[in-house]
């Protein structure tokens, strides 16, 4: 009887760790998959976010970039009709010209590169000069391109316009 409760004790005991390890083994899974599920979860998350993140400041830059352009190209075009408009006896409004371009215009003399006119201009940004007066002279109508077909030519140059001869001749 002895050796049978010893048998039978040492059963119920295999038994019961069997059981336990099973239960924690499970458990751990359990827990396992839980923590993998809500690290995805919030990966996923984080990434969503980002994206919209990211969209919405994309759609908010195209949005100003586009408002920015066409205010200055709505600026520019009133500019150029005031300028038309203004023009009486073969003069211009001064007042109505930017200070900037007046300065270009002022200065300019022969055909120029866009290096020349940023040494003539005692300017160090190429973007700034471009931006600031190049584009804004074009677009008026008082200077123009030499290459007009290749405006980004390392060849470019500018040359004043009738209109820019008559500018300077005012200024």
């Amino acid at each position: 009887d002895y050796q049978e409760d010893v048998a039978k004790d040492y059963q119920e005991d295999v038994a019961k760790d069997y059981q336990e390890d099973v239960a924690k083994d499970y458990q751990e899974d359990v827990a396992k998959d839980h923590q993998e599920d809500a690290a995805k979860d919030h990966q996923e998350d984080v990434a969503k976010d980002h994206q919209e993140d990211v969209t919405k400041d994309y759609q908010e830059d195209v949005t100003k970039d586009y408002q920015e352009d066409v205010t200055k190209d709505y600026q520019e075009d009133v500019t150029k009709k005031q300028l038309e408009n203004n023009k009486t006896h073969d003069h211009f409004n001064l007042d109505l010209i930017d200070r900037g371009i007046k300065q270009l215009i002022f200065s300019f003399s022969g055909v120029l590169s866009r290096m020349e006119i940023q040494v003539l201009l005692d300017l160090k940004d190429a973007e700034y000069v471009r931006q600031r007066y190049l584009i804004p002279a074009l677009k008026q109508g008082f200077i123009e391109m030499t290459i007009p077909d290749r405006p980004s030519s390392k060849f470019q140059k500018y040359r004043l316009t009738k209109l820019g001869k008559t500018l300077k001749s005012e200024l």
